[in-house]
């Protein structure tokens, strides 16, 4: 089964499937590696940057969560962060793995997860004051997570891993997609639940999946595309209404829960990685070569955002939006700020 991709963005999604550089290696990968995560030289950055303390010029922010003005952003070598005051002032959060860490998920201020490498799971219960390795549950790699609330969440990741928990990570229910009793080899990249019954889940072959009994089972949903394409991340702002991002800068939008998805234009051709749409109709999209895509329609329509032009010019992982607060991370350590839903950003310098 081939999907569809140049050679630059299948190169990334190997990385990203594989999780780790321990695939055959050629030059052009290595070099792919070098330009997209540390050798892009940095942009012009303007007034109102600041400087961050704790990170490193090396530091690669796969995800970050906001709540209220709470940033946690979650990298390699299992490295987080936390602010408290929307990027002014930074802590870093011992995760007690050195693994790399995908994604982070928090149901509150207090409880939370993150995954990674090697199938690690980690929780906390203070907010990151302290982390606690959950027990693995296999070795494959675990590439986002839901916390659906203070005892449910669901982990997604390769050979089409799902996994459940309704005891806030103590133990969980396999709920992996197989076929003749065995593991579909396909990475599951993206997952959201907007109650505790209903989640979606996004991933390669174009494979869009729905659950109406909090991940017991999982249909398929059509995504109404012509190729098999590579999605990476889902998001939902009703129970009706969502967006899945993917490679070749696609756009899908639904409007009833799934039944059927449109293909939107995104106005780029970049490997998207991730959504985010807000209340009042704020939408941004972010992904490599620093593309940011923007909606203010509520996600009808979709442009690239003029006031990225100051923007890193190299991958940018994951974008979050709590009401007003929003925060996009990215390679390098990057991370942008706003306090007014996007209609200004905050680079922080990181050098």
């Amino acid at each position: 089964m081939q999907q569809r991709g140049n050679k630059t963005e299948e190169k990334v999604l190997k990385i990203l499937r594989y999780g780790r550089m321990d695939v055959p290696v050629c030059a052009g990968m290595i070099l792919l590696f070098v330009l997209l995560m540390l050798a892009a030289a940095p942009g012009a950055i303007g007034a109102g940057t600041e400087r961050l303390t704790n990170f490193l010029p090396s530091d690669k922010l796969f995800d970050v969560q906001v709540i209220g003005q709470n940033i946690w952003t979650v990298g390699y070598k299992g490295r987080i962060f936390h602010s408290a005051n929307l990027g002014a002032t930074w802590e870093f959060q011992e995760s007690g793995t050195r693994e790399p860490l995908f994604c982070v998920s928090f149901a509150d201020l207090k409880n939370g997860m993150a995954v990674g490498e090697y199938g690690t799971i980690i929780r906390t219960t203070d907010g990151g004051a302290t982390w606690a390795q959950v027990k693995r549950f296999s070795e494959n790699t675990l590439r986002n997570v839901f916390f659906i609330d203070e005892t449910h969440a669901c982990v997604v990741g390769a050979y089409s891993t799902i996994l459940m928990t309704d005891n806030a990570g103590i133990s969980w229910t396999d709920h992996s997609l197989k076929e003749g009793g065995e593991p579909i080899d396909a990475m599951i990249a993206g997952v959201y639940f907007t109650d505790r019954t209903n989640g979606w889940a996004a991933g390669e072959f174009s494979t869009i999946l729905h659950t109406t009994d909090g991940g017991a089972t999982w249909e398929t949903q059509d995504a109404g595309l012509e190729d098999l394409l590579y999605l990476t991340n889902v998001y939902f702002r009703t129970p009706t209404e969502g967006w899945v991002v993917g490679i070749d800068g696609t756009i899908l939008h639904t409007t009833d829960g799934g039944a059927t998805w449109t293909l939107q234009k995104s106005g780029v051709k970049d490997l998207l990685l991730d959504i985010s749409v807000s209340d009042s109709g704020i939408g941004f999209a972010v992904g490599t070569r620093g593309a940011v895509c923007t909606s203010t329609d509520g996600g009808k329509s979709w442009s690239v955002f003029d006031g990225a032009k100051d923007f890193p010019k190299w991958w940018l992982g994951a974008v979050a939006f709590d009401g007003q607060m929003g925060a996009i991370v990215g390679g390098r350590g990057t991370v942008i700020v706003t306090n007014n839903q996007g209609q200004q950003w905050r680079l922080l310098d990181v050098f």
